[in-house]
Order: C-alpha cells, then structure tokens, then sequence
C-alpha cells in the first residue's frame, strides 16, 4: 500500500497542471506509475534508497516524484541550473545510483567520476507502451521520502531527510492554515528543489485537487501571465515581488489596470524565504491590494509560523506557531522574549542523510529542534525574525546560502591567499554577496578581480557569485587566527560608502 500523502494526490480527478495540453490526474497516476515500474524492474524495492532527480519543473517532474514514492524512494532533488561541478557533491553523498531525468545529452556532461549512475529518461519511460505501470510497494509512513540538500552553517550542503508522515503533516498543516481548496489556481514560478516550491504549493494543490502550473521565472512572463490569468493564489520570495514591481511601473496605464485587477480578484498573496522589505511590502499593496502575508519555516522543519489568512497581519513580522508546531525561545540573559527559535513537531525532518552527528547536535536535550535563528516574540506572541546566529549563512532572493563553501572554491584559484564572503544588507535581494579577497603577492594588482569574477561563474550557480569584489592586504583575525566575519561586513560596507 503506497503512502496516504501519494494516495491523497492520486485519488483526485480534477486536472493537475495546466499546459498545452493540461496533463489530467489520470495522466499523473499512470505516468508517475510507469516509471515505479521502471524503478522498480531496474533496481528492486527501493525503501531506503535514493533516487536522484535532474528535471526541470513541469509534469517530468511530477512523474518522477510520484514514480519514486510508489516504488518506496527517496526522491532527491537536484537544481537543474548549477554547473556539473557543484552537482558532484549531491550525486557522491546521495549514494544514489540511478538518476531521472528528460535532458537527452545529460549523459555526455557527467563527469567521469559518476560511472555507476544509470540514467532513465522519464520523457521516453512515460511514452513506451512496453511499459505497462506499477502500482506500487507497501511503504510505512515513517519510511524516508524527499531529500533536500541545504547549506549548513560549516561544510557542504547536508541532505535533509523527510518522511512520507512529516511532509503529510506539512501539507495538511498549510491546507488549514491557508485554506486551500480545489477551486484554487496557483502559478509556480519557484525552483523545485527547496520546500516552498516542492511542499507550499505544489503537493498543497495537488493534494487538494487545485491548479497548478509552472512558469521558468522572467519578469515580463510572470508579469503578463498573472495579469491575463483567473489565478487565486500567488506564493514567491521577496525578490520576485521586487521585480514584478519594477516591470509594473515599465507597464502602460492600461496593462497597469488589467494587473493589478487580476491581483485583487486573488484571495491569497504570502512571501517567504527571506526578509520582506517594507517598502516591498507597501509598494505591492499599493499595486495589487494586497497585504502580503509573511510566514517562516525551514528544510529541516517545514513551515513553522505565519501571518493569519483571516485577520490581523504585522510588518516585519512572521506570525504565530502553525497548527501542531510547539516553539520556545532559548533566551539570552539579558532578554525574556529574545533568543533562539527551537521546534517541535509532527512536521520534523527525520535525519541529515548519513550524518549521525549532525542530527544529534541539531536538538537539544529535550528533543527541540535548534533553528540557528534570533527572534524576539511580542507580547501578543507575534514572532519577528532577527537574523542568523551564524554570519556563515546569507540569504539572498530567497536562497540560504553557505559563505564557507563560496570561500573554499575561491581559495582553490591559483591567484588566491585567502577569502571571506559576508552578506550586504540590500533591499531588492535581502542580502547580496561580497567577497574579501586576499590575493598572493605576485596577483595582488587590482585587475586580477575580473580574472576570479570569471572563474566563479565557472565553477558556481548564479546565486552563488558574489556581487561586490574587494582586494584586501589581509583579512581581520582574532587571537585565535580565525577570520572576524563582521568587520569583514563592515570594511567592505565602509568602502561602498
């Protein structure tokens, strides 16, 4: 028997993805059963394994996903848009050794290192009659089924593991709290390999038996779809509100009056991922009418608070505990109301894949969840988000990003001494990067900078590439040798100035 999250999604008959043409749920189950059988008559049972997922968001995606669980997988993920180079470290740790996806010479870029991956392309699996479907293994709910890779505070990226339960429970929480229902459309122009554009909107409409459709972001396209579409909900991170504003006021008065039109007939409009800025906030109200709601949550714990649906929201601030979370604050000394966000609940993660250690530290004694994150709770217990505890993580548009792994491939150029990568604060993007560089004495001349800038768009995604380069004689050190990352921030913000 597969999952009740699985059975939920395909036990629905209304359509799944709007397209040319729209793809039916009767399409999705008998897709999504094909490549179980391939998965399945290639590899055996896989409760346990991963299976890895190289796809672009569409119904591939959806197939593969689905495909997975009812074969009892674990289905990994993989952003489509970082170079060969940085998907080595999620195909070696995954231990994964089958891979979907539908790019027909994906084959001839892998690097050599990746000899005992075997390929299915889900496009050919769907569309070969030889394959009659599979209706899948009996799964537990506790059995592990999404793996997403996240950047820890240290080190590479740790796969973060969910179960069939705690994604459930996910899903279920926001259906009440956003009030989901099958009348609902929803445009998602999000990567699918993080929770908002995986969990928040596409397993919320599926489940629900609502609309959903997938739209490669761009500005204009975005802009033009919303505006002539009958969409009822909109979910994105603040960068994408930042620019649909901008592409409003490039806009006629007329196509001005047709979008914001379109967003007051919507009954929902939340931002998360990152920090909403307040002009954002006010400017898209001005525009659309909406007062956007702000929600907080992570990889390793879902969505954790929000704003109300129904009722009073707060600028800069991102709500109450969701329906079934517990959160306390670890107080800091001087403050009864400040300190770091720890969790509890059915929605948890289950482990960071294969690192035992790691997932001890993450709780405390009791078993709470330890976010990383600084809040303060007001006295009507409305949280506010004040940042990370640790200055090695950024966000930026919507993306939690490692410093330390932006550090350590710098450091590999032949040019480079030394480097520290610190965020920015900046309206549009939340934070942007910057890097400190420390160049070895025969580079140390300023035009070497475009020769790294080159490099890093080598050997890093675009969201990764630091934005703002500063040659530096050296880095500032405390006693113990290690690099003080806030006045980095500040001699990079003093000579912006």
């Amino acid at each position: 028997m597969s999952s009740l999250l699985v059975e939920n999604i395909l036990n629905n008959k209304e359509t799944v993805v709007k397209g040319e043409p729209d793809l039916s749920y009767e399409d999705l189950k008998k897709g999504s059963e094909k490549v179980a059988d391939f998965l399945l008559s290639e590899k055996g049972d896989l409760t346990g394994k991963t299976v890895l997922s190289f796809l672009k968001p569409g119904e591939d995606y959806l197939y593969a996903m689905i495909g997975t669980w009812l074969a009892g997988g674990i289905f990994v993920p993989m952003p489509v848009s970082y170079p060969m180079s940085e998907l080595e470290h999620y195909v070696k740790d995954s231990q994964s050794d089958v891979l979907l996806t539908s790019f027909s010479d994906l084959k001839k870029q892998l690097p050599d290192s990746f000899p005992f991956l075997q390929i299915g392309f889900v496009d050919r699996i769907v569309d070969d009659e030889k394959i009659s479907g599979h209706l899948g293994v009996d799964v537990n709910e506790d059995d592990s089924a999404l793996m997403i890779y996240t950047s820890g505070t240290t080190g590479k990226p740790k796969g973060v593991v969910h179960t069939f339960a705690s994604i459930k429970s996910q899903v279920d929480t926001l259906i009440d709290a956003w009030k989901w229902r099958k009348s609902d459309y929803i445009v998602n122009p999000l990567p699918m390999h993080h929770v908002h554009g995986i969990v928040n909107i596409t397993l919320c409409a599926l489940t629900v038996g609502a609309k959903v459709e997938f739209l490669k972001f761009n500005k204009k396209e975005l802009y033009d779809k919303l505006r002539n579409s009958d969409s009822t909900v909109f979910m994105a991170v603040p960068t994408i509100y930042r620019k649909l504003i901008d592409e409003h006021e490039s806009r006629d008065i007329s196509e001005q009056e047709d979008f914001t039109k379109a967003c007051q007939s919507m009954r929902l409009m939340v931002s998360g991922s990152a920090a909403l800025p307040l002009s954002v906030l006010k400017k898209w109200q001005e525009i659309s009418g909406h007062f956007l709601l702000e929600r907080y949550g992570m990889s390793e714990t879902g969505m954790v608070l929000s704003n109300d649906y129904e009722g009073d929201r707060f600028e800069g601030m991102v709500g109450k505990p969701l329906k079934g979370i517990e959160v306390k604050i670890a107080t800091e000394e001087e403050s009864s109301n400040t300190g770091e966000l720890l969790v509890k609940g059915d929605q948890l993660f289950k482990e960071y894949w294969n690192k035992p250690e790691a997932t001890n530290e993450a709780f405390d004694q009791d078993g709470w969840f330890k976010t990383g994150d600084r809040v303060k709770v007001s006295e009507n217990g409305v949280f506010k988000i004040l940042g990370r505890y640790s200055v090695d993580i950024l966000k930026v548009g919507g993306y939690k990003i490692s410093s330390n792994d932006i550090e350590e491939v710098l450091r590999k150029h032949e040019f480079v001494k030394d480097a520290a990568v610190v965020g920015i604060p900046n309206e549009e993007y939340g934070e942007v990067i910057a890097a400190a560089i420390v160049f070895k004495d025969e580079y140390s001349q300023e035009k070497y900078l475009s020769v790294l800038e080159d490099y890093a768009l080598l050997h890093l995604a675009r969201h990764k590439i630091p934005q703002i380069w500063k040659r530096v004689e050296e880095l500032p050190q405390n006693a113990m040798g290690k690099v003080v990352k806030p006045k980095v921030k500040e001699l990079i913000s003093q000579s912006l100035n």
